[in-house]
């Protein structure tokens, strides 16, 4: 437990029997006190976390964990109390994730496991997994108020009862400002609410509602040799050159509304849970990463320009479920562990080209509508073969359908006319072993060697 100056500490805990060394459950506590934009922010409280933003504050931040790039959520899978929040389909990239509505005040512990190690871990679990668990960490009233450079104004609300349990909440936050340059822009709104009911004394239930809104504007990226000849629409100065952007009208919007309901059993060595969960998802990014220098024009005409305007609508339905037990056998502890996974998810992702002239779409990228269904079941054994020496052995089978209409294609071929619509689908499995070793080597150090495979 290193202490971080006069009163911060952090606590790294890994309860139970851990996937691996680098299975990290990182309990917040007093870092709270550190200024965060976002509960993305806080994944760098685990070492080897580096963030990347191109696109603005509402915009996802690109992931690299140990020096894999795992994009914008692409292989990493990534929970909220048990929701997946990884998209199976997005105009922006596969497995795109926006957790910019998870308030940082209510962010009481987060799990990251560097890895694929856990059978557990799910569908972007390539480069490892990031929970995110919620909960008040003192029962009352919280209002935080704070204004700083750029006019950005943020307001925070949240309401733990005194009579209920810590994990039940309602909270709400308000946020904007004018960003540090030409076309950067946002504001955003944020609602969770939590409550937990303790049904008996070894039964818990717990329901999560969250709604959130938000805009941004984004200034895209310009060419090094225009900043260094001053010719970007700006003043001429070099600072107002740098921040400069070629097309104001970039940037997004984002909705998102979810709920999950959640039950926990635990009594002795035995552990059930099980959740059901829906969500609701809305984006669209314009981006212009050219500079209005690839319009794909073949008359002759004017350039058009290359101004991408992407939308994504998106339904997820899912429910998990998973059983743990403990017994001894030769006078050493072992555990058994199974579960099951169930998503269906209904997408819209499509992308058109926005004319520089009026600001309206002229030609269509793709327009598409996906049907995924995902069923998934794991075991993991975990077995002392000796008094200082662990063995953990487990694995996962992922089944993916889809079901993919193209809806933008020619209304003609080389036969004759046709739709303009055509579906493919396909089947697969994923197969993915997964195992951990410890050996205790001296009283507090441990040696652990882990091996295993992620899907997406």
């Amino acid at each position: 437990m290193p202490e971080l100056g006069a009163r911060a500490r952090v606590k790294v805990d890994r309860r139970g029997e851990s996937a691996a060394a680098s299975d990290l459950r990182i309990e917040v506590g007093q870092l709270s006190k550190v200024p965060r934009a976002n509960a993305q922010d806080m994944l760098t409280l685990a070492p080897g976390v580096l963030l990347t933003n191109h696109g603005g504050e509402g915009h996802s931040a690109g992931i690299f964990l140990r020096g894999f790039d795992a994009g914008e959520g692409e292989d990493l899978e990534t929970l909220l109390d048990g929701v997946p929040l990884n998209e199976i389909s997005n105009h922006h990239g596969h497995g795109y994730t926006d957790t910019t509505f998870i308030l940082p005040e209510l962010v009481k512990e987060l799990r990251v496991v560097e890895g694929p190690f856990d059978p557990m871990q799910g569908d972007f679990a390539v480069a490892g997994t990031a929970e995110y668990s919620l909960g008040m960490r003192s029962a009352g009233s919280l209002t935080r108020l704070s204004y700083g450079r750029f006019r950005r104004t943020r307001f925070v609300m949240a309401y733990s009862p005194e009579s209920e349990r810590r994990n039940t909440f309602a909270a709400i936050a308000l946020e904007r400002g004018d960003g540090f340059g030409v076309n950067r822009a946002f504001s955003q709104s944020h609602a969770l609410a939590q409550y937990e009911a303790k049904l008996n004394p070894h039964t818990v239930l717990r329901t999560l509602l969250f709604v959130s809104a938000q805009r941004w504007d984004s200034a895209g990226v310009v060419r090094a040799d225009d900043f260094q000849a001053r010719d970007l629409p700006c003043d001429r100065t070099r600072d107002e050159q740098f921040f400069c952007t070629y097309d104001p009208s970039q940037g997004g919007n984002g909705q998102r509304a979810g709920l999950s309901t959640l039950i926990e059993r635990s009594h002795g060595r035995a552990y059930t849970r099980a959740q059901a969960f829906a969500m609701v998802r809305g984006l669209r990014t314009r981006e212009n990463f050219s500079g209005f220098t690839l319009d794909p024009r073949l008359d002759g005409g004017p350039q058009r320009g290359d101004l991408r305007d992407g939308a994504t609508d998106a339904v997820t339905l899912g429910a998990k479920a998973v059983s743990r037990r403990g017994f001894d056998f030769l006078g050493l502890p072992h555990s058994a562990e199974v579960g099951l996974q169930a998503r269906h998810d209904l997408v819209r992702p499509r992308m058109d080209r926005i004319r520089r002239e009026l600001s309206v779409p002229y030609l269509t990228d793709f327009d598409r509508s996906v049907r995924q269904s995902h069923l998934a079941t794991f075991a993991r054994f975990d077995a002392h073969v000796h008094s200082k020496v662990r063995l953990s052995v487990g694995g996962r089978a992922d089944a993916f359908a889809f079901l993919v209409v193209d809806q933008n294609l020619p209304g003609e071929d080389r036969i004759g006319e046709r739709l303009r619509r055509e579906s493919t689908d396909a089947y697969g499995f994923a197969l993915s072993p997964r195992g951990t070793i410890a050996v205790t080597l001296v009283e507090g150090l441990d040696w652990m060697a882990s091996a295993g495979a992620g899907a997406r």
